[in-house]
């Protein structure tokens, strides 16, 4: 396969993945050489780095949109390094090979071993030769039309909404709404409601994948509006129920624009939000908050079951379909298994569907590939909790009101990426979605 283009990026302390026909790193300092030990198990072949100006060449073999989406990620330090070269004077012609398969580079026209780099401690510049297919976005990937749109909603307590209380804080938050290409008349969407941690990159490849199949999305961003950028260090930031509310505010977005089939809307979520969007099929919640609110499908992902409420098999009868990572000790599948043969026992449409070795956030590409330490991190999962009348969530050890500050509260869970269970989840999510839109396959 023919090389594409050059990339040239900056990293500080972070290495890409693949996959690339190969990745040629300068090593500026032994900081950097560090961080190229610590990734040693995931690189097929690194040499033996001898000079800290020296080359070495990865092979490297995880998923392109991972290193796509990394480069996304890196486009704005690629911008600032140009910018500070075209400043200085400094060439960033091209890279050849010479003799002994060592790289050089032609920089202010003299040939040499590469010197003239920023002096920025654990510094690696990072050259990428990838396929086409990650250097240059595919085609397929661009929506036909994306649309920005304002999700007026409240902020809640949980014991607020529990109860119906509607004196909350008005806000305003948005959602993201993305159209396939050669798609025409009133289509099917799916609504995204993203994790503790915000929107990621993860997000938007569901949106890329629905979009390839003629669906449009709506990622709804719960944190922006609200001056939250990620309640994973301090779940008390946000009620966990505000984004049930969110989802139905914003079910009426989709349902009143001309382009989508109030019929054909389904809600889809991660950790935080794969709660919420199991639990926005409960009746009682509906009927309190918006009557409407008929989702055609849930499809919730890791979502924590921790919780007992009050009427939670009394659910809307459109069809649940959970995924979940075995492994998970972030959010434990064990509290969702007997609250699903609940559910089935009342008549529900329901699946819950495990990965072995599969931790939180499997199916995000972007996540590290060997699980990893969310450092500091809040997580219920040796908590039992349940709802008492007039809307109060008590930790059922104690009797006393759930809070944040409560033992049972752990930290230091793991995430981590796992490429067979994120390759069955999109297959089983994709062949559901159809069914339930009545789709061509």
């Amino acid at each position: 396969m023919t090389p594409a283009p050059l990339h040239l990026f900056l990293l500080s302390g972070v290495l890409p993945v693949g996959p690339v026909e190969s990745v040629r790193v300068v090593h500026q300092d032994s900081a950097a050489q560090d961080v190229v030990a610590e990734r040693r198990e995931e690189i097929h072949e690194i040499p033996v780095v001898q000079h800290p100006f020296d080359v070495g060449v990865w092979e490297v073999g995880a998923p392109q949109h991972a290193l796509r989406g990394r480069l996304d990620q890196l486009a704005g330090e690629r911008d600032r390094v140009v910018e500070r070269f075209a400043r200085e004077g400094i060439a960033y012609h091209s890279f050849g090979r010479r003799r002994r398969r060592r790289t050089w580079l032609e920089a202010s026209g003299k040939e040499g071993p590469m010197t003239r780099i920023f002096p920025v401690a654990g510094v690696i510049v990072v050259l990428a030769w990838a396929q086409s297919a990650v250097a240059d976005p595919s085609l397929k990937d661009l929506a036909a039309r994306t649309e920005v749109r304002a999700i007026e909603t409240l902020t809640l307590t949980d014991q607020q909404f529990l109860t119906g209380d509607k004196n909350g804080k008005a806000v305003t938050i948005a959602g993201q709404l993305r159209f396939p290409q050669g798609a025409s008349g009133r289509l099917p969407v799916v609504m995204l409601q993203h994790g503790s941690g915000g929107p990621t990159g993860g997000h938007e490849l569901w949106a890329k994948t629905f979009n390839e199949m003629g669906i449009a999305s709506f990622l709804v961003d719960s944190f922006s509006g609200r001056g939250i950028v990620s309640t994973s260090t301090d779940q008390a930031l946000l009620g966990r129920l505000n984004m049930v509310l969110d989802s139905y505010r914003a079910f009426d977005v989709l349902a009143n624009h001309a382009r989508i089939d109030p019929a054909r809307i389904a809600v889809m979520g991660f950790s935080r939000g794969g709660q919420s969007t199991l639990y926005s099929s409960m009746k009682q919640f509906q009927q309190m908050w918006n009557p409407r609110a008929a989702f055609a499908a849930y499809i919730p992902l890791y979502a924590s079951c921790s919780t007992t409420f009050i009427g939670d098999t009394d659910l809307s009868p459109a069809p649940i379909r959970q995924f979940h990572g075995a492994a998970d000790d972030y959010v434990p599948v064990a509290p969702c298994r007997p609250y699903f043969e609940r559910l089935r026992a009342a008549g529900r449409d329901v699946q819950l569907t495990e990965y072995a070795d599969a931790h939180h956030g499997y199916d995000n590409p972007l996540g590290n590939k060997t699980p990893t330490v969310a450092k500091g991190s809040q997580s219920v999962r040796a908590c039992k909790l349940k709802e008492e009348p007039l809307g109060t969530i008590i930790n059922a050890e104690t009797g006393q009101p759930f809070t944040y500050k409560d033992p049972c509260v752990q930290i230091d869970p793991h995430t981590g990426y796992n490429e067979s269970a994120a390759n069955a989840t999109r297959k089983a999510v994709k062949d559901f979605v159809r069914t339930v839109f009545k789709l061509e396959r």
